[in-house]
């Protein structure tokens, strides 16, 4: 890991100095790292490895302001809003999908259907209702106050669901029992996005169309209502949903076990860990991260984002696979119990292309390639079988590089009332020469799996093997 030394995307704001920077790992760590137990990330013990890393003014902001609100979401679809950048205009690429990945107004055709169902659950007489059941005695429900009495009433019936439902007289409480999830299920949603799913507005549910479509697939089939467009995850099978701008966006390295870990769940140690790197990703709207599910466990991520490039014709856009990284179900490098069958692993790298195409055709861009590296070396001789495109890392430019995410996040320390950040910084792996060893005599020309080419050519044979 010593070695480890590839160039970084940055940008700085110190002293006389501003703008973007490209410079190597160690450099920008030698430069401009701290130590976590400076902004009490971690204890400042005796005999503790004094280890600098990066990001960690802006990681301090984003955990304040994640204690000021449970969700960034809103707060980065408003910055990026007045952002004076139109990708329309500018690309003829609507981002739109690569923030949700349902249609917002789906949501919205079906807030307008259905409002009055949404109201009801609002003013259902939740403890009145219990008492009339007689599923739970009535000096037990007196026990509980009001404020745990949704929560603690599901535990109960939950638990007296799995101890009758095979007994004599069977289970009468299952219509209860669900209304009581759905009004849960709104409950959570309306402390998130600071309303009650009855009454937000379309603008407002257009931001919040993937946890809206989450939230309200608990409708779906349920007293005669249909999804109407929604596409609810049914926990069957291949699923996907889009990484949430919460805290749990912070610990899906964690949950994988890949470099993007927190340092003591990174299964593979001997790879350089680069945790620094999410939080710019949590605050960049044109970072993304599918979150691929099998029969409702999380079982890879994969990272997406537009890059450009520079050919004869003029600047071309592409969709970017910036990462694929799996969990151990689906590793067979790794001995353990519970993996899945290799033909299984297959079908969900195939179902996950599939998606991935979608994303980019909703996107309206036709290139989409993708990074050779992963943490799985199944997944990376699936890359590998791909069509392969060459392409020089030199030329490839993140749209803005991170002037948008550096504002944005001096917005959040201000809004904290905490110190600007004074840099920042991200690895985009597409620009990472030393993930694998060198295919070619030149160093800046990279190979990549070609998932559909469009109209980038790419480099010619010839000058890649540096004939």
């Amino acid at each position: 890991m010593t070695d480890y030394n590839p160039y970084i995307l940055g940008f700085v704001h110190h002293r006389d100095q501003r703008g973007d920077l490209w410079l190597p790992l160690q450099e920008a760590l030698s430069r401009f790292g701290d130590l976590p137990s400076r902004y009490g990330l971690l204890p400042s013990q005796q005999g503790r490895r004094q280890r600098p890393s990066l990001n960690l003014a802006l990681g301090a902001v984003i955990q304040r302001a994640l204690e000021r609100t449970s969700d960034l979401k809103r707060v980065i679809h408003d910055f990026y809003t007045d952002w004076h950048r139109d990708w329309r205009h500018e690309f003829d690429i609507d981002p739109e999908p690569l923030f949700n990945r349902l249609d917002g107004e789906s949501v919205v055709r079906w807030l307008a259907r259905h409002r009055d169902t949404l109201e009801r659950i609002d003013r259902f007489p939740l403890r009145r209702s219990l008492e009339e059941s007689g599923l739970i005695r009535r000096d037990v429900l007196n026990s509980i106050p009001d404020a745990r009495l949704l929560e603690k009433s599901i535990e109960m019936l939950e638990r007296r669901q799995r101890r009758l439902a095979d007994g004599a007289g069977g289970w009468s409480g299952s219509g209860l029992l669900q209304r009581l999830r759905l009004r849960r299920g709104l409950d959570r949603l309306g402390r998130r996005i600071g309303v009650l799913p009855s009454r937000i507005d379309p603008a407002l549910a257009r931001v919040y169309a993937d946890e809206l479509n989450s939230a309200f697939g608990l409708f779906c089939d349920t007293g005669g209502i249909s999804c109407d467009g929604l596409q609810p995850r049914q926990g069957r099978g291949v699923e996907f949903e889009y990484a949430r701008r919460d805290r749990s966006f912070l610990s899906l390295g964690s949950e994988i076990g890949d470099c993007t870990a927190r340092p003591w769940h990174q299964i593979d140690r001997h790879t350089e860990n680069i945790y620094w790197t999410v939080m710019p990703w949590l605050l960049d709207r044109n970072y993304q991260i599918l979150k691929v599910h099998w029969d409702g466990h999380l079982v890879m991520k994969v990272h997406l984002l537009p890059l450009a490039t520079y050919e004869a014709g003029g600047l071309h856009m592409f969709l970017a696979v910036d990462a694929m990284e799996t969990g151990l179900v689906l590793r067979h490098d790794i001995e353990g119990e519970g993996r899945l069958p290799v033909a299984t692993v297959t079908e969900i790298l195939e179902q996950t292309r599939s998606e991935i195409l979608r994303i980019a055709d909703a996107m309206g861009m036709e290139d989409v390639y993708a990074e050779l590296f992963s943490n799985n070396p199944l997944l990376r001789e699936w890359l590998q079988g791909q069509e392969r495109i060459f392409l020089d890392v030199n030329r490839l430019h993140k749209v803005d590089d991170l002037e948008d995410v550096f504002e944005l996040g001096c917005r959040l320390a201000r809004e904290c009332d905490m110190p600007e950040p004074g840099h920042l910084f991200m690895e985009i792996q597409f620009r990472n020469t030393q993930l694998m060893s060198h295919q070619t005599q030149r160093r800046t020309i990279k190979g990549f799996a070609s998932l559909r080419r469009g109209r980038l050519s790419g480099l010619a044979m010839g000058h890649v093997i540096g004939v």
